[in-house]
């Protein structure tokens, strides 16, 4: 990164971490004496996670202990600071070294499984120009000048708080949700940035639509045998899978999706879709 870019970068609000930290110092700093490594230690694609309430401070830090063996590194944690608020999901779509910001979603998370999505909600019940602003300013600072662009912002007591700006498409169907709500295809945009295919400004222009409710389905733990459930779900395993804890985003066991004419019409359709999934464990 530019040394131009890096400065802009610094001066965006953001929530802060520290990306080496060591456990210890983690608990002389919150006077603990935790033992990091759970009990429950394997390879995996799992994390831990540990809330903190620092006193007198009275300021939350959510510690990521990495669990498996090839990623984690003795003794180190990363460190970040809690910032209390709802999150938003800026989508959008850089062309030419403009931003294009498509639609805001709210993004709400599974109760015991930070960081993870339990549902994006279109509109996102916000002011949104807060958010799209601190997204502009944010892939600014980055220099990302073509292609798409993803954006987690904490709407914090004090404004927008940066948490994640990434170069690419949603990994939670966002592009799928931003496409029925908006006419907007960012995935064939994605795609035709990647192969040297211009995309126009008016491919990026949204239209209006209905609102929308992504929502994830979280499995109960064992061997699935078999799952069922309504027209709007998806499901990503097959009979044979072996569900544990809910940690991470590849945890989720899919997903139902539903559109209606207001917010609390399309939430309300989402709950009762992922209420109709039935899960067959053994």
């Amino acid at each position: 990164m530019k040394a131009a870019e890096s400065n802009a970068a610094s001066a965006i609000a953001q929530v802060h971490s520290k990306l080496a930290i060591l456990r210890e110092t983690v608990n002389r700093i919150h006077n603990l004496t935790v033992d990091w490594r759970p009990s429950n230690w394997k390879p995996g694609p799992e994390q831990l996670f540990r809330v903190l309430q620092a006193t007198p401070l009275e300021v939350v830090y959510l510690c990521y202990v990495p669990t498996f063996r090839a990623a984690a590194v003795p003794g180190v944690v990363l460190y970040e600071e809690f910032v209390p608020g709802p999150e938003v999901t800026v989508n959008g779509f850089a062309v030419d070294g403009r931003h294009h910001v498509v639609a805001v979603t709210a993004r709400d998370h599974f109760e015991g499984a930070p960081g993870v999505a339990q549902r994006h909600v279109f509109p996102s019940g916000h002011d949104d120009a807060p958010a799209a602003r601190t997204a502009d300013a944010a892939i600014a600072a980055l220099g990302i000048r073509s292609g798409p662009t993803y954006t987690q912002i904490v709407l914090s007591p004090d404004g927008p708080r940066v948490m994640e700006v990434a170069a690419r498409l949603g990994g939670g169907h966002d592009s799928e949700l931003v496409r029925i709500v908006t006419g907007v295809d960012l995935a064939a945009a994605a795609v035709r940035a990647a192969l040297g295919i211009p995309v126009g400004e008016r491919d990026l222009e949204p239209s209006p639509g209905p609102a929308c409710v992504i929502e994830f389905l979280r499995p109960p733990k064992g061997t699935l045998a078999g799952v069922s459930g309504p027209p709007e779900a998806t499901f990503y395993h097959p009979p044979g899978h072996v569900y544990g804890p809910l940690r991470v985003a590849t945890d989720r066991a899919g997903y139902v999706i539903t559109t209606a004419p207001t917010r609390e019409e399309a939430l309300v359709g989402a709950r009762t879709a992922a209420g109709a999934v039935r899960f067959e464990v053994t």
